[in-house]
C-alpha cells in the first residue's frame, strides 16, 4: 500500500530533489524518527543510528526546542560505515530534547535503529561499539531504542528550498486519512551537509508542521510513526507579503491561483485577472465566507480542537460549506427523560460511515457540502 502511495504522489508531483515549487500537493511523507527524550546536563549520552535494511544511509541530530538549535549532529561515524554515532552528549540543560534521524539521500529506502546509551564513568567501555560482522554493533544490551520501535523507518522525502526565496514558512496541510492522508508530519529545513536550521513537529494545525520562517538548501518532510500523503506549502507570509491578511504570502498565492492584493502596482507578471477583485474578494477568492487561508492549511482555535479543513475537502476556488452532525451512540442514551439523541442508526440512513473524515456533495451551481461525522460532545439537554 506504501509503495502504491508512493508512485501516485511521484506521479502527481514528479519534482522532487530538483525543483521547488511552493505548492507540493499530495506528496509523500516516508519515515523519520523524531522523539522528544527528556535529557539530564548530569548525564553523558550516546546515541547512534544502524541501518538493518534498506541501505539507508542515517544521519543523527539533537535538536533544542528551547533555543532553536541542533546541539549534536553526527554522519558516516568511524568503524561503522555509513552508519553514524554521537559518541558523547552532554547536555548544556535538563530539559526535553528532540532526537531526530533520517536518510542524507531521498532515495534510500531503509529501515534502520535509533538507540542511545547512557556512559558510566566507572565503565569507560559500556557503550562502545565493536567491528563485527553481524547485522548489528556488538554490546546491544546496554543501548535502548529511542522512541517506541525497535525497527523503524529512517527515511525523509527531500525538496530544494525554493530557489529565489527567503525566509520562508514551510508548512503541512493535512490529506484525508481515507485517501492516504498522513496523520502526523515533521519537517526539517537542512543545509547542504544536512545540519537542520529549522525543525518543527507539531507546530501546525494539529498534527502538521510549521517551521516558521526559516533558511536552508532542502526540506526534509517525513511522517511521525507513519508515513502517507500530505500538503506541503512554501509560505512567503514572513517575507512579508501578505497584503490581504489571509496568512498566505504573495508568490504562494500565485501558485494556488488565488490573489493577495487587487492593486496593479502590486502585481507580479501574469496577476491581471487579479485586477476586477475587491479587498474582499482578495482576502477570500470564492467568496464563501472561509479566508483562502484557512481553506488551504486549517486553523486551531486557541483551546479547541484542529478545524482540518483542506482534509475536509476545502478549497479556496471553489465555495464550500461544512454541515457537522454530531452523534453518540443509541447505548448511551438515556432510556427515560424524554431527551432526543442521535445515533448510529441515524447515520447509517444517510448511506455513510460515521467514521469516515467527510462526505462530499457536489451542485450544479459549484457549491460544495463537506457533511461531517462527529461524536456529540453534551447531550441535548446539557447542550441547551
Amino acid at each position: 500500500m506504501l509503495a502504491v502511495l508512493a508512485a501516485l504522489a511521484l506521479a502527481l508531483l514528479p519534482r522532487l530533489a530538483g525543483a521547488a515549487p511552493l505548492v507540493n500537493k499530495g506528496v509523500f511523507a516516508s519515515g523519520v524518527a523524531a522523539y522528544p527524550m527528556y535529557l539530564s546536563k548530569a548525564y553523558t549520552y550516546s546515541f547512534r543510528a544502524w541501518a538493518t535494511a534498506g541501505g539507508t544511509d542515517p544521519v543523527i541530530h539533537i535538536w533544542d526546542p528551547v533555543i532553536k538549535a541542533e546541539v549534536g549532529w553526527a554522519d558516516d561515524s568511524p568503524d561503522m560505515g555509513l552508519n553514524s554515532r554521537i559518541p558523547a552528549f552532554n547536555p548544556k540543560a535538563d530539559r526535553t530534547y528532540y532526537v531526530i534521524s533520517h536518510s542524507y539521500w531521498s532515495t534510500s529506502t531503509g529501515d534502520g535503529r535509533l538507540e542511545y546509551c547512557i556512559n558510566n564513568p566507572s565503565e569507560p567501555t559500556r557503550c562502545n561499539e565493536q567491528p563485527t560482522p553481524a547485522a548489528e554493533p556488538m554490546v546491544p544490551s546496554n543501548w535502548s531504542p529511542v522512541g517506541p520501535a525497535l525497527v523503524q523507518p529512517l527515511r525523509g522525502t527531500q525538496f530544494d528550498y525554493a530557489p529565489g526565496q527567503t525566509n520562508l514558512s514551510y508548512q503541512t496541510a493535512k490529506v484525508n486519512e481515507q485517501l492516504g492522508g498522513v496523520r502526523d508530519t515533521v519537517l526539517l529545513v537542512v543545509t547542504n551537509s544536512r545540519h537542520i536550521t529549522a525543525f518543527s513537529d507539531d507546530d501546525g494545525v494539529g498534527l502538521m508542521s510549521n517551521t516558521g520562517a526559516t533558511n536552508g538548501a532542502l526540506v526534509v518532510l517525513g511522517g511521525y510513526n507513519s508515513e502517507g500523503l500530505t500538503n506541503l506549502y512554501g509560505n512567503d507570509v514572513t517575507v512579508p507579503r501578505d497584503w490581504d491578511g489571509d496568512g498566505l504570502g504573495r508568490d504562494l498565492e500565485y501558485e494556488l491561483g488565488t490573489c493577495d492584493t487587487p492593486y496593479p502596482s502590486y502585481f507580479t507578471p501574469g496577476w491581471a485577472y487579479c485586477a476586477d477583485r475587491t479587498a474582499k474578494q482578495v482576502y477570500d477568492t470564492d467568496m464563501d465566507g472561509l479566508n483562502d487561508g484557512i481553506e488551504v492549511l486549517g486553523f486551531e482555535p486557541p483551546g479547541d480542537f484542529a478545524q482540518e479543513l483542506p482534509a475536509w475537502g476545502a478549497d479556496p476556488l471553489r465555495k464550500d460549506m461544512f454541515v457537522e452532525q454530531d452523534f453518540v451512540l443509541k447505548s448511551e442514551c438515556p432510556a427515560a427523560g424524554g431527551l432526543e439523541c442521535w445515533h448510529s442508526t441515524s447515520v447509517a440512513n444517510l448511506g455513510q460511515n460515521p467514521f469516515t473524515e467527510a462526505m462530499a456533495v457536489q451542485f450544479a451551481d459549484g457549491v460544495q457540502i463537506q457533511l461531517r461525522h462527529d461524536f456529540m460532545i453534551k447531550l441535548l439537554s446539557e447542550a441547551a
